[in-house]
């Protein structure tokens, strides 16, 4: 069985690479939530409004208590809660993590939501086996407006063979634009871009981005 892990990371802090010609930096801030530590630690939930439509959204209480607030979990489109209701989605968050308090608290969420896309830079909890985090924080270095290929992402793990554990792992986020999945594309461009959130949405994103169109709401992110 595979051990999970949970990750909390500044995205501010991790750097970003410069091309390739010049040193590509890592690192930042990490802490562990262990599974004592989930045990009755507030989890508050909603569906929110952001620059790219409606998302379910998630945010925990950090080490600094109820004011330091966590994204660990951003969803758009297929996800149960915008279809079913938000029973549905507290009841699979609360699976993801056992003994957490997981509430419905839709104005919490969107103030954490709103405030992430203003400064671009919260604090994620991410959760999953050691490799999908390394994955992910590998997502973090790719700078805004660029894209990575699944090789470049494989590479830079230090596993270049695994394109396909790592398709797998970028597909696993749960934490859909601040960890930037839609940062990676298949190296040839006569391929359909995949996204768990769907192409469309990827392809908004990626244009948002790079400046050349808003999100569908009119509003690009900062």
């Amino acid at each position: 069985m595979k051990r999970r892990l949970t990750t909390v990371i500044a995205a501010s802090e991790v750097k970003k690479p410069r091309p390739a010609s010049t040193k590509a930096g890592a690192g930042g801030r990490v802490v562990d939530f262990s599974a004592s530590e989930w045990k009755g630690r507030k989890v508050g939930c909603g569906v929110v409004d952001t620059p790219f439509g409606q998302a379910f959204a998630a945010v925990a209480d950090g080490r600094g208590g109820a004011e330091e607030k966590v994204l660990c979990y951003l969803s758009f489109g297929d996800d149960p809660a915008l279809g079913a209701g938000e029973e549905e989605g507290k009841s699979a968050l609360a699976k993801k993590w056992p003994g957490a308090v997981v509430v419905s608290e839709p104005s919490a969420a969107a103030e954490a939501v709103r405030r992430a896309f203003e400064d671009g830079s919260p604090q994620l909890c991410l959760t999953g086996t050691e490799f999908q985090i390394a994955v992910w924080k590998q997502l973090l270095r790719i700078p805004k407006g660029q894209t990575w290929s699944y090789k470049d992402v494989a590479e830079s793990v230090g596993r270049p063979s695994a394109v396909r554990a790592v398709a797998s792992a970028v597909a696993s986020n749960d934490v859909s634009y601040f960890v930037p999945c839609h940062r990676v594309v298949h190296a040839s461009t006569s391929r359909a871009p995949r996204y768990r959130w769907g192409p469309e949405l990827k392809t908004q994103m990626l244009a948002s981005e790079k400046g050349e169109a808003p999100g569908p709401h009119g509003t690009a992110p900062p």
